[in-house]
């Protein structure tokens, strides 16, 4: 018996399925990447830590006054890219209002320009005039197609009585 044991001591480990996340790391074989693929991650890691120590040298040239003013410019940069998201928000949410209260969908809201709020209302106009034509079309098509009388599959209605009674009596003013 003691020599079985030394044997199943010995013996590779068999994948049992016991641990999915193991097989499923055996059965998948490495990305490989191309030398051009290494170079061009290489150059680009390469460019951005240049630009970091760019700025950083920079900053260490700077005298006191040049960091501060140079700091407060970034500060107001960024203050100014954090109002233009707030404004790009608001006109979103006012140009998705607008187009609920003119019967649009909410989703035309995505190809609207929202550069300014002049822009967004330029576009949204464009895009009701564009819509309600497009509608129209889709109309006069059905109608067409339908003989030009909703609901009668281009059917004249039938003269009521009295109709074909004022017209027996007067010919002349029949269509």
């Amino acid at each position: 018996m003691e020599g079985n044991e030394g044997t199943a001591q010995n013996a590779e480990p068999q994948v049992t399925g016991e641990n999915p996340a193991e097989d499923e790391n055996e059965a998948k074989p490495e990305k490989m990447y191309t030398q051009e693929q290494v170079d061009e991650m290489l150059r680009k890691q390469q460019s951005s830590f240049e630009d970091k120590l760019t700025e950083s040298e920079k900053l260490a040239r700077m005298s006191a006054k040049e960091k501060s003013e140079y700091e407060a410019s970034q500060r107001e940069k960024a203050v100014e890219e954090r109002e233009k998201a707030v404004a790009r928000r608001e006109l979103k949410q006012t140009a998705a209002e607008t187009l609920k209260e003119k019967g649009l969908d909410a989703e035309l809201a995505a190809i609207l320009d929202y550069t300014d709020a002049d822009s967004v209302s330029k576009s949204i106009k464009a895009v009701e005039k564009s819509f309600n034509a497009a509608v129209e079309r889709a109309v006069k098509g059905k109608l067409k197609a339908s003989g030009g009388i909703p609901g009668m599959g281009g059917k004249a209605p039938a003269a009521s009585g009295v109709e074909a009674a004022f017209y027996k009596l007067n010919p002349r003013l029949k269509k």
